[in-house]
């Protein structure tokens, strides 16, 4: 059995997943990897949703010899005229980087015949973390919004666009469909995501607000109010204080007053954390083992332990090798779930191949996100030890 459990546990999402997840969600960029099919295809499998614009060289035995970079060029030349990217990632690979492949003098030849602007990620690192990836791509998409010209007046047709939440995350389609819900609802303010939570860099010259729901993307956010002042608000809020804090900075931000429907909303939900605490009362103390991505953790943990009062603790998020103290419940990716059954627990972030979501509006995030969480959380506060 233990054998089993060490199999099943994986390491960290690396920095080269970061940068793919962060570039799959750009529908105006495309990136093409110099290295093998096996490499790529594995990527595209492990990423929730489409991953129709990454694309490979198709590295084969005689590139590897003799360090051929033509099928790399054909290729980047192809993605450019098939898919017209205003933004086109050149990347490495174990690969190409054994062989030494000089990638920006590949950039050099090629971007005078690209329409696209070519910006490459040469010696990705092995070791790291998701947001170290994700940080890399933020950072190169706020060097292509440098380079474009400014756009007409925004107005309130410009909308919001959400940065750092969409398709990739564990419930991110929900969390989303919320937070499209909210700014609709309070502000009449349209949200420019796609449903999978997709986006057009470009699009970002002309919105009226960005909400920045993961600290990796503040430096597009911050390029783009540098640029053309629009306005930025952070952080993925959950329960009522986070979301009273979102719908306040977005109201100022905007000058506009939310409409009567937040107040309706807040009073719901105010009114679902007071039933939660009371049914709670008989119940022994359980302390809460909350183990995901720290930017996440803080925004939970603020809702888990400022406002319902519950005893939480964060480990780092690669703890979950750590035996768990006996009782606690489990908050985290379904690695740690599914590494100790004899724990209550509760995916949050990263699931492995037998959790799967079907509904896009379940959300935990968000005001209305307030209530659903709580009702995943009661159960298992309330099992026998």
């Amino acid at each position: 059995v233990r054998a089993m459990n060490v199999f099943e546990t994986l390491p960290p999402i690396s920095p080269r997943m970061g940068f793919l997840r962060t570039v799959s969600g750009w529908l105006d960029a495309a990136l093409v990897e110099f290295g093998p099919e096996g490499t790529m295809h594995y990527a595209q499998s492990a990423l929730q949703g489409g991953a129709e614009n990454l694309f490979t060289s198709g590295m084969e035995e005689r590139q590897v010899i003799f360090g051929d970079t033509r099928p790399l060029e054909d290729a980047l030349r192809a993605v450019d005229a098939a898919r017209a990217p205003g933004l086109l990632f050149l990347t490495s690979s174990p690969v190409s980087e054994i062989i030494g492949a000089d990638l920006e003098q590949v950039r050099r030849q090629l971007q005078p015949g690209l329409r696209a602007r070519l910006s490459v990620w040469d010696r990705v690192p092995v070791q790291g973390t998701e947001q170290d990836g994700q940080r890399s791509a933020y950072a190169a998409g706020a060097d292509y919004l440098r380079t474009l010209p400014p756009k007409a007046d925004r107005g309130a047709a410009g909308g919001v666009v959400v940065l750092g939440l969409d398709q990739t995350d564990w419930n991110g389609r929900s969390d989303l469909n919320e937070l499209r819900r909210m700014f609709a609802d309070y502000f009449g303010l349209a949200c420019r995501n796609d449903p999978q939570g997709r986006y057009r860099l470009e699009e970002l010259r002309s919105a009226r607000l960005l909400l920045a729901a993961s600290p990796a993307a503040l430096p597009l956010a911050e390029a783009a109010q540098a640029l053309w002042g629009v306005p930025v608000c952070r952080g993925l809020p959950y329960g009522v204080r986070g979301s009273a804090r979102l719908v306040e900075s977005v109201s100022r931000l905007l000058e506009q007053a939310p409409s009567p429907a937040w107040s309706a909303d807040r009073r719901e939900a105010e009114q679902a954390v007071r039933e939660f605490q009371f049914a709670l009362r008989p119940w022994p103390k359980r302390e809460l083992r909350l183990c995901v991505r720290p930017e996440r953790a803080a925004c939970l943990a603020s809702f888990l332990s400022g406002e319902l009062k519950l005893s939480v603790s964060t480990p780092p998020e690669h703890a979950f090798l750590t035996q768990p103290p006996a009782g606690a419940v489990l908050l985290g990716s379904g690695i740690l779930c599914r590494l100790y059954p004899q724990h209550p627990s509760l995916c949050l972030d990263t699931p492995v191949l037998h959790q799967q979501l079907f509904s896009t509006h379940l959300p935990f995030a968000g005001i209305r996100g307030t209530a659903n969480l709580l009702s995943a959380l009661y159960p298992l506060l309330t099992e026998d030890v």
